[in-house]
Order: structure tokens, then C-alpha cells, then sequence
């Protein structure tokens, strides 16, 4: 028995070895894919290549519950293939050790991969995915505020939150004059255009906050609507502002073409130039804690939420089953062109088991937590039942050499 142990170990250390080299080559093929938008979006808003090595690395696990199971797959087909025509299952055979410890290898891989994929898809990649999220968000932020602060020649153009803002530098004899210009819509037929000569940004503070400091602004409100109709198109110079005042006060306000203040100071934050959403509304930052109600509160809706349940079951429950494919891909893994088809055919038969399995769990988490549960371990039963019933059936093919040298 402790030999056998020994064997089993090695035959798994093995498996394992194939697996990673099989998922490092899924992840590498995935990062390169990613690379070019990456080094886009991070060194667009004047990110470093240090920071985007680290957004490379917070993106890799995104693919992981998907590259799992299938390298799970190739790398326990190669290995117990690689055993069986090197006769070493044969000697095995030989020497009174029965078969079943194939399976059981098969059964333990799965289970080790099923808690490895709740780990990182569950806990890990979620968590990755929102520091993601928050790097690119800053350097987003820190660029806008980096382009508005820093002494330049240049002009600019930046549109937030649906306002466009221009900026316009000058160059005189005494430096160079800022001018800053804004086009703010408010509904389809009105908007209102903001000019200030002189501006500054000036900050932050301790608490993060910065000062947007305006000089001689002027102000005008456009109404189409009221155009069109053959009435003043600055509204008779009465803005939003202006038209909020109510009662007797508002027949006293002469009718000015615009609006005008020598000085305005403003406050601004990073929520003014971009607006961050809380990770409970983001379904990939949410743990498999969170989606089971032990984790943090969601403000999603319910079904969504177990819907998103019910994809890391199934995905967790794909990497159980993959080992067990393997198997059954080996017993058809014998001569003529089937040898050569039979490892593709596993791989699209996990990728036939992924769908049925996401689309079913999914629509049955939406009834609550306890019919996924039931429908998961009816799931383990039916297809795993299937799969090691096909390898007993043929436990011989699992055994003799291709060719039936033995």
C-alpha cells in the first residue's frame, strides 16, 4: 500500500507539473491579448511601466476559473497517457495493484482543483479586480488634475461628467494668461456657456481637496426652445440660478445678457472629475462570501446576486469534473485517428459541461441558495457517476498500452 501511495504521489506531482505549465501558458496568452490596452489606458493618463506591470498582475486571475479546468484536463490526460504507454500501469496491474486508484487520483485532483477555483475566483480575483479598478481610477483623476496644475504652453481639452472644458493659454509679455472656457448642458435645449479670464487650481489640502480659483466669469444661458419661439435666447438674462428665486424678489431682477462675478473659488475632489462606483454594485469584485450573504451587505438586486452565486458554482464544480473528462478521454485514447482526437474531444466535451452547468446553476440560484446547493450535488452525483461508470466499463483501455502491446 505504501508503495502504491507512492506511485499515486508521484503520478499526481506529475499531473500537477503539466497542469501549471498548461496554465501558465493560458495566462500568458491572455496577458499578451490584454497587454496593448493596458499599456493604452495606464500610459494615456501618465502611468509608469512600473504601474503597468502592476496592473498586468492584477488582471491575471480574471481567466483563471476558466484556464483551470482546462488545463486540469491536458495535463492529466498527458501524464496518465505518458504512464500508460510507458507500461508503468501495466506493472502496476501486474503486481496486484488494482486500477482504481486512477480514479481516485482523478476524484482528488478534483476536489483540490474545486476548492483552488472558490479560492481565486471567489476570494482572490474580486479582490484584484477592485484594486484594479481603483489604480486606473486614480491615475485617471491624478492625470486631470495633473494637466490643470502644471505650468504649460499647450491647449487642453477634457470632457467630465458631460461637461467640456478648454483651456486656452496665452502667452504675454508678462507670462502667460489662463483662460479657461465651459460648456455645461442641462437638458436637450438648454446649456450654458461659462468663460473665466485667470484661473488656478490650487492644492490639496490634507484632506485631499483642491481650490478652483476663477477670475472675471461670465456666464450665459442658452435656451434653443425659447429661440425658436422668437423670445430672448439668454432668457432675458435670468439663468438657473437666477430663475430660482421665487415670489416677489423675482420681477425685481433687472434683465442682464449675462451673469457676471469678479472672483469665485470653488471647492473640487476626485468625486467632482470622476465618479467611482462602490464595489457592492460591481458583480466581478464580489467575493463568493459576499454572493453567499456571509461576506459584506450588497445593494444589487437579490437575483442578481445569486445569480453571480450560482456562476462561481459552476465554475468551482468544472475544475471536479475536469480530471474525470480526462479519464474518459484516455479510454478513447487507443489507435487509428480517435489517438489523436481524443484529447480535443475531452476539451470540447468540458466546454459542453461549462454551458449546460453555468446556464442550469444559474437559473436555479435565483430561487434562493438551498435549491443551488441541492441542484449542485445532484450535478456531482449525475456527471461524475457518468464518467467513472464509462471508466469501469473500460477499465482495461485505462490499463493495456495502445495497440495492445501488453
Amino acid at each position: 500500500m505504501r508503495f502504491l501511495n507512492t506511485v499515486t504521489l508521484s503520478v499526481a506531482l506529475g499531473a500537477l507539473r503539466q497542469v501549471v505549465i498548461v496554465l501558465l501558458l493560458i495566462e500568458a496568452v491572455f496577458v499578451a491579448e490584454s497587454l496593448t490596452g493596458l499599456l493604452e489606458t495606464v500610459l494615456r493618463n501618465g502611468g509608469t511601466l512600473l504601474q503597468v506591470t502592476l496592473v498586468l498582475a492584477l488582471t491575471t486571475p480574471e481567466i483563471f476559473d476558466f484556464a483551470l479546468p482546462l488545463a486540469m484536463v491536458i495535463g492529466i490526460f498527458v501524464t496518465l497517457n505518458t504512464t500508460r504507454e510507458d507500461r508503468e500501469i501495466v506493472a502496476l496491474s501486474a503486481a496486484g495493484f488494482s486500477w482504481n486508484w486512477i480514479p481516485k487520483l482523478a476524484v482528488g485532483m478534483g476536489i483540490a482543483g474545486c476548492l483552488v477555483s472558490l479560492l481565486v475566483s471567489g476570494w482572490i480575483n474580486p479582490v484584484m479586480a477592485f484594486q484594479k479598478r481603483i489604480m486606473i481610477f486614480d491615475l485617471k483623476a491624478q492625470f486631470i488634475f495633473n494637466r490643470i496644475t502644471e505650468p504649460g504652453r499647450e491647449d487642453a481639452i477634457q470632457t467630465i461628467k458631460g461637461k467640456t472644458f478648454i483651456a486656452l493659454n496665452e502667452e504675454t509679455e508678462n507670462g502667460i494668461d489662463r483662460h479657461l472656457f465651459i460648456h455645461q448642458p442641462s437638458q436637450p435645449d438648454i446649456w450654458r456657456i461659462t468663460q473665466a479670464q485667470g484661473w488656478s487650481l490650487n492644492g490639496p489640502d490634507d484632506g485631499g481637496r483642491y481650490s478652483l480659483d476663477l477670475g472675471k466669469v461670465v456666464a450665459h444661458d442658452f435656451n434653443k426652445g425659447q429661440a425658436a419661439e422668437g423670445g430672448s435666447i439668454l432668457d432675458n438674462g435670468r439663468g438657473p440660478n437666477l430663475r430660482a428665486l421665487a415670489g416677489e424678489l423675482f420681477p425685481s431682477i433687472p434683465a442682464l445678457p449675462s451673469v457676471r462675478v469678479g472672483e469665485l473659488s470653488l471647492p473640487v475632489t476626485l468625486d467632482n472629475i470622476l465618479q467611482r462606483a462602490p464595489r457592492e454594485l460591481i458583480s466581478r469584485e464580489w467575493t463568493y462570501p459576499d454572493v453567499l450573504g456571509l461576506g459584506r451587505a450588497l445593494s444589487a438586486p437579490r437575483d442578481k446576486v445569486l445569480k453571480r452565486a450560482g456562476q462561481m458554482t459552476s465554475r468551482a464544480l468544472l475544475c471536479f469534473f475536469a480530471p474525470l473528462v480526462a479519464i474518459a478521454a484516455l479510454v478513447f485514447s487507443r489507435s487509428g485517428l480517435l489517438r489523436y482526437l481524443a484529447l480535443p474531444l475531452g476539451c470540447a466535451t468540458l466546454l459542453v459541461i461549462d454551458t449546460v452547468s453555468r446556464a442550469s446553476l444559474e437559473s436555479i440560484a435565483q430561487n434562493g441558495l438551498l435549491p443551488l446547493g441541492l441542484a449542485s450535488a445532484v450535478m456531482v452525483v449525475g456527471v461524475s457517476g457518468g464518467l467513472l461508470a464509462l471508466a469501469a466499463a473500460n477499465s482495461s483501455r485505462l490499463v493495456i498500452p495502445a495497440g495492445q502491446r501488453a
